[in-house]
């Protein structure tokens, strides 16, 4: 790759190279430059292949990294897609604070589906409850029994409201055989 010329003059002897123009009186002296020469082409190209060497081990280790990721976002879509009730299924290469994480989510969904159960309850509950109340309410207003100070407070709070009803929407309590319509 490198190439050297000698020319011999009256004054000695001087060398040319491709590198380095250098004259020298003593063979000593060529080799030396032409080591020098090599020594420094050889050694870009050790440090270019150990660049090259270094940026594709990074390349693997990046490819292992993202082949993690992909393996850990699919078992998490699974752990998330499963069917409640369903104990989750959960591969041993996620790491551990992962594997926790999962865990802990899955409880969490069932404690929700429990108390969301425990709220339709509740709910149904109260309906039940307050069908309960106003016709019992309403039982109370259609007895004979019923104290005379509180249909007068029931009468002029819902004395607005009945207004606004026509006579046929409104029911009649039935009383010892007799139909009364209030």
């Amino acid at each position: 790759m490198m190439m050297s010329s000698s020319s011999s003059s009256s004054n000695g002897s001087s060398s040319y190279t491709r590198c380095v123009k250098t004259p020298s009186s003593t063979n000593t002296n060529i080799g030396k430059k032409l080591k020098g020469c090599e020594n420094g082409v050889v050694n870009r190209k050790a440090l270019n292949r150990e660049k090259i060497i270094t940026l594709q081990e990074d390349v693997e280790k990046l490819r292992k990294k993202l082949r993690l990721e992909e393996n850990i976002h699919r078992a998490m879509e699974r752990a998330f897609s499963r069917p409640l009730g369903a104990l989750p299924r959960l591969p041993p290469f996620l790491p551990p604070s992962v594997l926790e994480l999962l865990a802990e989510v899955a409880v969490l969904e069932e404690e929700l589906v429990r108390l969301e159960e425990h709220i339709v309850h509740c709910r149904q509950e109260l309906y039940q409850e307050a069908v309960f109340t106003s016709s019992s309410i309403e039982n109370l207003k259609c007895s004979p029994a019923f104290p005379k100070h509180w249909q007068t407070k029931s009468k002029s709070a819902s004395t607005s409201a009945r207004e606004s009803e026509s006579p046929l929407s409104r029911a009649p309590c039935s009383v010892s055989g007799e139909l009364i319509g209030f």
